[in-house]
Formats: C-alpha cells, structure tokens, sequence
C-alpha cells in the first residue's frame, strides 16, 4: 500500500506567508494577544479569544527523522543540500497544515457545524499551563487500554 502524503507536502507557500495568514485568520475573527514562537522542536501559536487563552503546539521534523535522512524508497539522502531542502519542504508543510486546520475550525464555527468551545476546547490553557487534551489524554489512554469505555453511541447489547 503507496504512504499517503500528509497535506501540503509539495507547497511552496514560505512559512512567513503561512504565519501571516494564521494571524490575518485570528485576528478576522476577533482574537487577541497573538503569539507565535519556536520552543525545543516545536511551533506554537498561542492567542486569547472568547475569554479563553489557547495554545497549539506542533512538532517540527526532526532532522534526524527517516522522514528526512532517507527517500521514500528507503535510500539514505547524504547530500547536505538535499537534506536542508527535505527539511525545509517539512517544515513549510506542517504551518501550512497548521493554518487550514484553524481555518477550517472558524469554518466549521461560521457554518454552524460545531460551537467555538467544541472546536477549540482541546486547545484551551488550564490554569496549570497544560492544556484541555494534555490534561485529559492520560485519563483518555488509560479509559481504553483498561477497556473501561462506554459503548459506542451508548449502545448496549
């Protein structure tokens, strides 16, 4: 089975032109206190909206990676030229998929598909600095890996 490209991996679209458009996107729909930053391998955007403050933060490549040390075909890629662009190409992917997945979030939000709190609530900042999905997820993986989850839909047998 062929590896299915993630979104974006052949955009040209430079990071400063992806980062503009998130904040041009937030700002459009009424957000404050914008902040992007690069912290220990990541990217993040933080800004506040709804009386809330929200934080995403998403994992740039490693330049060691497989994902960028080797072709898809499994060779090792051993021309520094090659390796700076196949990292560069990875990190304009990842803001330019970082981009329409808020865009589409203020979508789904403007066409009454999910309210602002479903749409954002995993990226909410609880006053411990963590966030929503960081606090939960450890509640979640153990829900499912004890098989203490309820059935799907409530359905019972």
């Amino acid at each position: 089975m062929a590896t299915k490209k993630p979104y974006a991996a052949e955009t040209s679209v430079p990071v400063t032109k992806s980062r503009d458009d998130i904040e041009k996107l937030l700002v459009e729909n009424g957000s404050e206190d914008i902040a992007f930053g690069n912290i220990r391998g990541f990217i993040v955007v933080a800004f506040s909206a709804h009386e809330r403050q929200v934080r995403f933060t998403v994992p740039m490549p490693d330049v060691e990676s497989p994902e960028i040390t080797r072709t898809p075909s499994g060779a090792i890629r051993t021309s520094k030229a090659e390796l700076t662009r196949v990292y560069d190409q990875a990190v304009r992917q990842r803001w330019r998929a970082l981009f329409i997945t808020i865009k589409s979030k203020f979508v789904s939000i403007d066409s009454h598909v999910a309210s602002w709190e479903q749409e954002f609530g995993h990226a909410i900042v609880l006053p411990d600095g963590r966030t929503v999905m960081e606090a939960t997820l450890p509640a979640i993986e153990r829900a499912y890996a004890t098989g203490t989850v309820p059935p799907l839909l409530g359905i019972t047998s």
